[in-house]
């Protein structure tokens, strides 16, 4: 018989229900979560971590004969700064508890919410529901994919567009960002899920595991599409280095040109700027004209020269 608590109070379990021996799905908070463990005389490293949960030992499962302790970091890609939930996870006999650490938008527990229901009463185990709730957690990566890769084909086509506005870089280096936490989040599920799915303990039917193999296998290839984007948008940022690169070769390419043109008039300005008393050309009627005829001559020279080898 499986006993799920009535989510629609504040007190959705209490003691009684814990301490049949039925099996039971709860959903608590850190210091119900204590007072559980403390009267069953559970491991006291678990108290430890759920006061102080550690980034390091986050997303890895702890296994013993008598129960199965995992702390699962969630990234929510729907809140406005992209923030992770924590929850712990408990699995012994007949107890399924899941901890919120940290569930401002209460996600999670409204994924475990769609678990319950979405789980039929016959043949209830444990490893179904689990299967349900992470399966709910990633169910809209498919469209967080769809997002990201529009956004890298946005920034591919400004590229070829040569329309690449200010602030284009830091929308690589966003992106990046977003890619680089969805393949930690991944890796990490999977760790958690393998742990479950091997059942060293007994605690799920082995009939149901291949529930959480599939489901295993589903994020790894969402691990793949999500290396596919990174190379993608890798691809994209070398496009973009290089039109940068390219722009700027224009830029000293005309910075050259200027200098090539001017560097002889420079030189002739020079020259007749001694004004040694013998130059007969200073005293010469039309020795002005005579000059400027010479840089005329001298820049047009120059830019057939530069255009006849087309560097220009």
């Amino acid at each position: 018989m499986l006993i799920t608590p009535d989510f629609s109070t504040d007190r959705p379990f209490d003691k009684e229900m814990l301490n049949q021996d039925k099996l039971i799905v709860a959903y608590l908070s850190k210091e119900e979560m204590n007072s559980f463990l403390k009267e069953y005389n559970i491991d006291t490293i678990i108290m430890h971590t759920l006061s102080e949960p550690d980034p390091i030992i986050a997303n890895t499962a702890t296994q013993n004969v008598r129960y199965t302790f995992s702390i699962v970091d969630i990234l929510n890609f729907h809140s406005p700064d992209q923030s992770h939930d924590r929850i712990g996870l408990y699995l012994d006999k007949n107890r399924l508890i899941i901890v919120d650490i940290e569930d401002k938008d209460q996600s999670t527990k409204t994924a475990i919410c769609k678990s319950l229901e979405d789980t039929s009463i016959e043949n209830m185990d444990f490893g179904k529901i689990l299967y349900h709730f992470f399966y709910t957690l990633i169910q809209p990566h498919n469209q967080i994919y769809g997002k990201l890769q529009r956004k890298i084909e946005t920034l591919d086509n400004m590229i070829l567009k040569n329309e690449t506005p200010q602030g284009f870089s830091s929308e690589i280096m966003t992106i990046n960002h977003e890619l680089l936490e969805l393949e930690d989040y991944y890796d990490q599920l999977v760790d958690v899920i393998e742990v479950l799915a091997d059942n060293e303990n007994g605690l799920l039917q082995d009939q149901n595991l291949h529930f959480l193999r599939n489901l295993s296998n589903r994020i790894e290839r969402y691990s793949n599409n999500n290396d596919l984007l990174r190379n993608y948008l890798t691809q994209v940022r070398d496009a973009y280095d290089s039109l940068i690169n390219l722009n700027l070769n224009k830029t000293m390419q005309t910075f050259t040109t200027i200098t090539v043109i001017f560097s002889p008039l420079t030189l002739i300005a020079g020259w007749y700027g001694m004004n040694f008393k013998y130059m007969p050309e200073l005293s010469h009627r039309f020795g002005y004209l005579y000059v400027i005829f010479i840089s005329l001559v001298v820049v047009t020279g120059i830019v057939y020269i530069m255009k006849k080898k087309k560097l220009m």
